[in-house]
């Protein structure tokens, strides 16, 4: 039974009042603000992401990126072959999206050691793995999706925007070296994506010209910003904060350091078993690669053994095949010079080892074994 119109009439013109009067008070209060003068505009200070190193004859290796922080730039020349980025953002070939038959693809996410720094492609494990497998009876092809100066989370958010795509049957994550535990880029990697994530969404982009252009929204946020003592409060904060990283730069090696990493030995573990949990619902295999590195690292650093820790954990708990590259580079009692081009990057020797070692167990992986 249908209310009689009048009822009728009286619900819909409450119901029009209570969307009706808050934007009038809106548009009223707009207008006050305006009249009074008041502006208070958004800080113009972006977010600001380090890009790191790798220039040749002036062109950049890296491009910011909104879901990744930075990638390698597509048609990039590679600082250390005569090889150039390719238009995915890899190193190597280019791979079609539509797989082969009969050929295992393998996504190898990682950072400077994974995209081959200081060697040739061919030289670097990512480009000599494929190589490896066919010895072995295994045809293969390796997107090398590593990104120098990346950390697991950058990786998480790589496997989401681009490695995904190519539906790889095997990831390869090689994370845990160095870079997580360096001193965050203003804030933590993690935080850096999600604000760069919303930006980007329909509802950032609103709330962002909303906020550029209303000046009741600049009143809220004024307010906000008073709470916690006024932008140059705020901005003192933010300078005690680097100097702080600044005076203590020293012993950002050891465990217990106070400040604020890139991601932390926690976070790493969270991230590295997300990533390994995302690519096996896409229906990937995984195999995790524990970066080597020289003994005087981890005596001056010993956090990252942490980090090492938190790489084999997670290996265990998910039951991952796990890669000591330490060990895999060092198997034949060669001297480090040999082996390392610093205390990090492998050689080509060191490159050809880790690809034998992962061949190995990628061919167990796809056989079944």
């Amino acid at each position: 039974m249908q209310a009689p119109a009048p009822r009728r009439r009286r619900w819909l013109a409450r119901a029009a009042l209570a969307v009706v009067a808050p934007l009038a008070f809106a548009g009223l209060a707009e207008l006050a603000i305006v009249a009074s003068g008041f502006s208070y505009p958004p800080d113009t200070s972006p977010i600001s992401v380090f890009v790191p190193e790798g220039e040749v004859e002036g062109r950049k290796l890296h491009e910011r990126d909104a879901r990744e922080l930075w990638r390698p730039a597509p048609g990039a020349s590679v600082p250390w072959g005569r090889d150039v980025v390719n238009a995915a953002g890899c190193r190597g070939p280019l791979l079609e999206r539509a797989k082969t038959t009969g050929v295992v693809r393998i996504a190898a996410l990682g950072d400077s050691s994974t995209f081959g720094y200081g060697v040739r492609y061919e030289e670097c494990w990512a480009g000599r793995l494929a190589g490896e497998l066919e010895t072995r009876g295994v045809r293969a092809e390796v997107l090398d999706a590593g990104v120098i100066g990346s950390t697991v989370r950058m990786g998480h958010a790589r496997y989401s925007a681009l490695v995904r795509d190519y539906a790889p049957d095997v990831v390869i994550a090689a994370y845990g070296a160095v870079n997580e535990h360096a001193a965050s880029i203003g804030k933590p990697d993690d935080v850096l994506i999600r604000e760069l994530a919303f930006q980007r969404g329909a509802f950032g982009r609103v709330a962002e010209r909303l906020r550029a252009e209303s000046r009741l929204a600049q009143l809220a946020a004024w307010w906000v910003d008073e709470a916690r003592g006024g932008r140059a409060q705020i901005e003192q904060e933010r300078r005690e904060a680097r100097a702080w990283i600044g005076k203590h730069l020293e012993t950002i090696g050891r465990s217990d350091w106070a400040g604020e990493r890139r991601v932390s030995v926690a976070e790493y573990g969270r991230f590295l078993r997300e990533l390994v949990q995302a690519a096996r619902g896409d229906g990937a295999r995984c195999v995790l690669l524990a970066p080597g590195r020289q003994d005087v690292v981890e005596r001056e650093t010993p956090v990252l053994l942490d980090y090492t820790a938190a790489t084999k954990d997670a290996a265990r708990e998910l039951g991952v095949p796990l890669v000591d590259g330490r060990a895999a580079m060092g198997a034949e009692g060669d001297a480090y010079d040999a082996l390392y081009l610093d205390h990090f990057h492998p050689t080509p020797e060191g490159h050809r080892r880790l690809a034998a070692r992962l061949a190995e167990t990628v061919n167990e992986l796809v056989r079944g074994r």
